[in-house]
């Protein structure tokens, strides 16, 4: 059935009220005929109209379920008001009431598809005869407009369906929705999205049907404020589906009846898309005629939403499960071309995958490994150093730890290598590890050869110190003398070479003692050691960012030493002359620079804006960097603050940044100074071993 509106689809139920347009050129007649009828069937709401022109007019702008016509009319007679109706509103019910009962005006008013077809009598009999007719037509023509509408929206699940079962992405589902959705009567625009949880606006992501620009004006929210009270902001808010039946006069959709009117949107629909995985947004709906969504039209679409949320599940799913096919292979080439070897052993300790690289270590054959105990290339001390590291792990909860342990391969050599063991994902029962080994023979040559060297230091130190402490006390007693004399002439200059001497000498004994010396390498956390080291420097109204949280094996002493040194330098340097003040010749003018005065020798000014320093890790390497806001240090020095004694400052020694080179090489570290993110000193220390490296 379609209404006697252009604009709107049907009234309420069979069993709910009716509107009736009674046309007769008597006006009398109509409104007793009105009476009657509304006593004879309460359910029925009579308008009457004598113009039959006019009666056109209000088919037109009013939602009416029926039309009872006299025949004998001035303007327009019942059968060419017939043909009228016919040719413009549908098969609304039309009811001819004659008061002929001429068998040629039934014959005609039947071709041109009356209803029914009764005398005009003025008895309470008649008008209850005809209410009933009006009301079996009535329902007739809303049970012929509901079957009619309900394989309607069923084809349009079927052309979704069949549409959304051949799309990939979730990109390709929502554009083919909307497409198909917007193309099928009476809808005019469709539109897939969903809530920017920043900004509060509900944005659409796809779009079908020719009003694409009517999101463009149409501003749509999810608070509770104007733009936020309409159909789609509810629907965030509740979960379910929210319907406007007649924009015009809907007050919740104010703040769009203009943008609307210019689209000739009269009702809407928004439906959640939430399906069993993922909360998908919103599929709005608009049609270009009043009370297009009624219930059980309301319902059918529900269920298609939920179809297209499922859909869109599937396709997340599918997009989840590629990109995790893509991490795979990419994880197998990562540890084909890394060059480590890699196992994997189950939970009683037995080989269950190497790679080749495992088999040219050991000298065994794949197929003699796999199977076999681990014990197979461990003496039984690493084996239990394995199991102790892997109870560890399940007792407090880390999935991964490290330790050093022997090879013995098919010829009798012994390798010594580093294990990187990681716990294999399991819920109820221990399934094994895997672990990535890495021959660390030549660190540990390099480590022994740095003992040796400690020793040379150690010699080097004593040495030093008994050869500067003797013209230490000599000056400090000529000074006593000439202040005694009051021979004051070279009183500063004698100050600040005692100065420079001590600080030569508590340098040169930082360098000695600590540059060289590594003796046990360890699991320490960089954040807390930094704080460490922030704590004990001088550092004024400076702040420290610690953004790392990498786990390095170093030797925690000395890791502080250095970032001490690095704090200070920043801190004491904060205020030097930038590096536009650099002369030709790589000097500056005037005192201050991290390369200007003595590069961490502690002979700084403090700075007049406080500092901020930075540590934090190299991104997409295995290292870290230092790095501050100050003046930084010009290109053409870099390279040389870590050389000893390198400084340009008067009261400078030069050891500072050496004392961190030397201990960033006690670790078999490199670092290297750069110009930081704002423009300061940055040093960046790679080839750093961490605790999952």
């Amino acid at each position: 059935m379609q209404g006697s509106s252009a604009e709107d689809g049907g009234t309420s139920g069979p069993d709910g009220a009716i509107r009736l347009l009674h046309v007769d050129d008597d006006e009398a007649f109509c409104e007793q005929a009105a009476r009657h009828l509304e006593r004879a069937d309460p359910s029925l709401s009579v308008g009457t109209e004598t113009d039959p022109s006019r009666a056109l007019d209000r088919l037109a702008d009013e939602p009416f379920d029926a039309v009872v016509s006299g025949y004998e009319m001035p303007t327009l007679d019942g059968i060419q008001l017939l043909r009228a109706v016919r040719e413009r509103h549908g098969d609304i019910p039309f009811l001819l009431f004659a008061g002929t009962g001429d068998e040629s005006v039934a014959s005609e008013a039947i071709a041109a598809g009356v209803t029914d077809c009764l005398r005009k009598e003025f008895s309470t009999e008649q008008y209850a005869l005809l209410a009933n007719r009006v009301r079996k037509a009535v329902t007739a023509a809303r049970q012929r407009h509901r079957a009619g509408e309900l394989e309607r929206v069923n084809r349009l699940i079927r052309r979704v369906n069949r549409r959304i079962t051949g799309a990939d992405t979730v990109a390709e589902i929502e554009r083919m929705v909307c497409e198909t959705v917007a193309a099928a009567d009476p809808y005019r625009f469709a539109w897939i999205g969903g809530p920017d949880p920043e900004t509060g606006a509900i944005v659409a992501r796809a779009t079908g049907g020719d009003a694409a620009d009517y999101l463009d004006s149409a501003d749509i929210r999810t608070g509770d404020t104007p733009e936020g009270r309409g159909p789609a902001g509810r629907a965030v808010r509740t979960g379910e589906s929210q319907v406007a039946q007649d924009i015009p006069e809907d007050p919740s959709f104010e703040p769009w009846h203009e943008v609307a009117a210019r689209y000739e949107f009269r009702s809407v629909i928004v439906l959640p898309l939430q399906g069993s995985e993922s909360d998908h947004g919103l599929l709005t709906l608009y049609a270009g005629r009043r009370a297009a969504f009624d219930g059980t039209e309301r319902a059918i679409l529900t269920e298609l939403a939920e179809t297209i949320a499922g859909a869109l599940d599937g396709a997340e799913a599918r997009r989840r499960l590629k990109r995790r096919e893509r991490e795979l292979e990419r994880y197998e080439s990562i540890v084909e071309a890394s060059g480590d070897p890699v196992y994997v052993i189950d939970a009683a300790g037995r080989f269950g995958f190497v790679t080749d690289r495992i088999v040219g270590m050991t000298g065994y054959a794949e197929d003699e490994l796999l199977g076999e105990h681990v014990s197979k290339v461990l003496p039984a001390e690493d084996v239990r150093r394995g199991e102790e590291l892997i109870e560890s792990l399940l007792v407090t909860g880390r999935d991964r730890g490290t330790y050093e342990m022997t090879i013995r391969t098919a010829d009798g050599e012994r390798i010594t290598c580093e294990n990187h063991v990681s716990l294999l994902p399991f819920e109820d029962e221990f399934r094994g590890t895997v672990g990535v080994i890495r021959d660390i023979t030549e660190r540990k040559i390099r480590e022994h050869e740095l003992e040796r060297q400690n020793e040379r230091l150690e010699e080097f130190a004593s040495v030093i110190s008994h050869d500067l402490r003797n013209p230490i006390n000599v000056v400090r007693g000529s000074l006593e003398l000439a202040e005694q004399r009051e021979d004051l002439g070279e009183l500063d200059r004698a100050h600040r070479g005692l100065d420079r001497m001590n600080a030569l000498v508590e340098d040169l004994l930082a360098l000695a003692r600590e540059g060289g010396r590594v003796t046990e390498f360890g699991d320490v956390d960089l954040d807390v050691v930094a704080e460490r080291a922030w704590d004990v420097v001088a550092t004024g109204d400076a702040t420290l960012h610690a953004g790392t949280d990498r786990t390095v094996r170093a030797a925690e002493s000395r890791l502080q030493q250095l970032l001490e040194n690095l704090f200070r330098n920043a801190v004491e340097h904060g205020s030097d002359p930038a590096p536009s003040q650099a002369t030709a010749d790589g000097s500056v003018d005037g005192s201050g620079g991290h390369g200007a005065a003595d590069p961490g020798d502690g002979e700084g000014t403090s700075a007049d804006t406080p500092v901020t320093v930075r540590i934090d890790d190299l991104p997409g390497e295995s290292g870290f960097y230092v790095e501050d806001d100050g003046p930084g240090i010009p290109p053409a020095r870099r390279d040389r603050v870590f050389e000893r004694g390198y400084t340009t400052g008067e009261g400078g020694t030069g050891f500072g940044l050496r004392i961190v080179a030397e201990c960033a090489e006690a670790h078999g570290w490199s670092v290297a100074a750069t110009a930081g993110s704002d423009g300061g000193a940055r040093f960046e220390f790679t080839d750093v071993t961490t605790a999952d490296s």
